[in-house]
């Protein structure tokens, strides 16, 4: 009789760690979850600063190129002039 009451509890124990697994699984599900939509944010931003940091580079270079036409022009203007 002893022995059956010693099995009962054993198998009362272990259906309770199962259940704590269980909560514990769930609860890391959930984490699990709220990283990876973090991670997905954090993805989302970052595309969205390269894509800003290609349009500044593509205006500096626009301007760089601007800046060396006007360079060349006035350059050009300046030796016109000196040669009349």
């Amino acid at each position: 009789m002893q022995n059956a009451i010693d099995r009962i509890e054993q198998v009362k124990v272990s259906h309770n760690q199962y259940h704590e697994a269980i909560r514990e699984l769930h609860q890391k599900n959930i984490e699990l979850d709220d990283l990876r939509k973090a991670l997905s944010e954090a993805q989302t931003a970052i595309f969205e600063e390269r894509k800003h940091l290609l349009r500044v580079i593509a205006e500096n270079d626009e301007m760089k190129s601007k800046c060396v036409f006007e360079l060349i022009r006035n350059g050009v203007a300046s030796i016109c002039n000196s040669c009349h």
